[in-house]
C-alpha cells in the first residue's frame, strides 16, 4: 500500500508541474501575442530598404561545347 502511496504522490506531482509549466506558457503567449508593448513600436518602425545586388551569373554550356543558354542583360523586371 505505501508503494501505491507514492506512486500516487509522483504521479501528483508530475501533474501539478505540468500544470504550473502549461499556465507559465499560456502567460508568456498572451504576453507576446495579446499585449506586445515595446515590440509594438519596434515592429511600427520596422522599414524595408532595397539595395540593387548584381549577380554574376555564368553561362552553361553542353558536352559538344556549344551554349546551351547565354546571358543577356535585362534592365527591367516588370
Amino acid at each position: 500500500m505505501e508503494r501505491i502511496n507514492r506512486i500516487y504522490k509522483r504521479a501528483w506531482w508530475a501533474f501539478l508541474g505540468i500544470v504550473v509549466l502549461s499556465t507559465l506558457i499560456a502567460v508568456r503567449m498572451f504576453m507576446i501575442q495579446i499585449n506586445p508593448g515595446e515590440r509594438a513600436a519596434a515592429i511600427l518602425n520596422n522599414t524595408a530598404v532595397e539595395r540593387e545586388i548584381a549577380a554574376a551569373r555564368g553561362q552553361i554550356f553542353a558536352r559538344d561545347g556549344k551554349p546551351l543558354s547565354v546571358n543577356v542583360p535585362v534592365y527591367s523586371v516588370y
